[in-house]
């Protein structure tokens, strides 16, 4: 199920006929399931398969991450029903994460993936002329990565949902983790998404209760029936010291996933896409 919500007034939008997505230019495409992705599901997949997701910056290009260790590029749009892609194995385990990364111009460079090992790795790839795609080498290992899920790049650090501790990871351009950086929620909260708004330059966060065996308690786990919402985060420098203001954006969700914002100038500037 896709669903749409105002991040300004905080409310679902409901509506009879389905304009928001076929009328809305996103920003950034970062959400496994919609019109623009439905090719990437290869055949006899259970729809769990494929873990991200990222369009490139000139809408060109698509890779996604998943469960069978491989990076894939296709085609953007991708629309055609199990659509050709250029697939590279460079994980043992499940590949939970995958992003662009941009250079100074704007314009999309190479793809950093991260998988679901018990320590995470980190691993860049460089994108040719030809589309091709090649193994440049590992940026991170860290078992405080474990359980990655929402990456992308805030305020001049790779930001990573670590779920097992209920964090937001930063990396430095050096792949060393940035303790002082790092954003701590509820330890019975998990973070799912990332996103960047870029009206305010806050980091957007989806999050939810874990399950009973995600969280590895015992027996019941009274947080399960809480709901879920989108946090918005942002980050202060105060000498050597961050600071960071939390507050709940959009309230009233079961499990918050995949995020985009609508672009500051377009007309439905500040409209949240939220996948759960």
């Amino acid at each position: 199920e896709i669903l749409y919500w105002d991040a300004i007034k905080g409310k679902c939008l409901r509506a009879s006929r389905d304009s928001t997505e076929s009328d809305t230019i996103w920003a950034t495409w970062t959400c496994t399931l919609g019109f623009p992705v439905m090719g990437v599901w290869p055949e006899y997949t259970d729809g769990t398969d494929v873990n991200s997701c990222h369009r490139s910056s000139d809408g060109k290009h698509l890779v996604t991450g998943d469960d069978f260790g491989h990076l894939k590029l296709f085609n953007a749009p991708c629309v055609v029903h199990h659509a050709p892609a250029k697939t590279y194995k460079g994980h043992s385990s499940h590949v939970m994460n995958v992003r662009w990364l941009f250079a100074r111009d704007g314009e999309s460079g190479g793809v950093i993936t991260i998988d679901g090992a018990a320590r995470p790795i980190l691993t860049l790839y460089g994108v040719g002329l030809d589309d091709s795609v090649a193994f440049r080498g590992v940026f991170a290992s860290d078992p405080r990565l474990r359980h990655p899920e929402g990456m992308v790049f805030w305020k001049g650090a790779l930001r990573v949902c670590a779920s097992y501790h209920s964090t937001i990871v930063a990396l430095g351009p050096d792949g060393r983790i940035q303790e002082a950086r790092a954003v701590r929620l509820r330890s019975t909260d998990w973070c799912w998404g990332l996103a960047v708004d870029p009206a305010s330059d806050r980091l957007l966060v989806s999050s939810s209760p874990p399950y009973d065996f995600q969280a590895d308690l015992p027996g019941e786990n009274p947080h399960v029936n809480k709901r879920g919402a989108v946090l918005e985060i942002d980050e202060t420098r105060e000498a050597s010291k961050y600071r960071h203001a939390v507050r709940v954006r959009c309230p009233g969700l079961t499990r918050p996933g995949g995020l985009a914002v609508a672009p500051p100038k377009h007309p439905k500037a500040g409209q949240v896409f939220v996948t759960e």
